[in-house]
């Protein structure tokens, strides 16, 4: 498979990301909560069913991204005390760049490919920044020409104006740009449907390698490893 551009998903693609950090990211955000709106002690799974009842809305539909503002609305019930939402973007920020690692090597991975052509990443998440500094942190920001996250234009994928937006950045034609990512639906659904090469990487973690929502669809390659690349 040739390519001449290269989209990385972010999360169990670049880095990995597991149930407990997850579990980890909830609980850093209940304290802004309970000082709010006092004891919350089932805060973790209402905020869960909170935000699979947001994007279920909207999933199939306009694909719009679940701001936190949103969702902070909607764990309250209604509009939420004054200065909540600034508190819990500050959390979240906060937990999920302290959660994050990247694997070790991975620069050593992605450098020689960048060497070759450009890379972007294109990820689903509520907060850019959060995804800029640990990249940077990571010392991998100066490897890819690109950097798109859902919150910056408020569709999440599958939705195709995302591709093609970092396509764009990238300068490749449609059939030699490859999406990379773990999600299924998500990444290679969404890229095969904008017209790109997929790849789906079980790397850290194994999903799902069909939907019958998309029965047509097949990964251009399945790889275990991103040095495969």
């Amino acid at each position: 498979m040739r390519f001449d551009g290269v989209i990385f998903d972010f999360g169990n693609t670049l880095v990995p990301w597991t149930d407990q950090q997850t579990l980890a990211l909830s609980e850093a955000l209940r304290p802004p909560f309970q000082a709010a709106l006092g004891p919350q002690p089932d805060f973790v799974e209402h905020a869960a069913r909170v935000h699979r009842r947001l994007w279920a809305e909207r999933a199939e539909t306009t694909m719009r991204e679940v701001t936190v503002a949103e969702w902070v609305e909607g764990i309250c019930a209604g509009t939420p005390p004054t200065g909540l939402v600034d508190e819990v973007m500050r959390a979240l920020h906060d937990a999920f760049v302290s959660l994050c690692t990247m694997p070790p090597g991975l620069r050593a991975a992605l450098k020689p490919l960048a060497a070759r052509v450009p890379l972007a990443v294109l990820s689903n998440f509520s907060l850019a920044d959060a995804i800029l500094e640990v990249l940077d942190r990571a010392n991998l920001a100066d490897l890819f020409v690109h950097v798109e996250v859902s919150a910056m234009r408020g569709f999440a994928k599958p939705h195709p104006e995302l591709f093609e937006v970092v396509r764009e950045k990238l300068g490749t034609p449609m059939e030699r740009t490859l999406m990379v990512g773990d999600d299924f639906w998500n990444d290679i659904v969404g890229g095969h449907r904008a017209g790109l090469l997929t790849a789906l990487t079980h790397e850290h973690v194994r999903g799902p390698e069909s939907d019958p929502r998309a029965p047509e669809v097949v990964p251009d390659r399945i790889i275990k490893s991103l040095a495969e690349l």
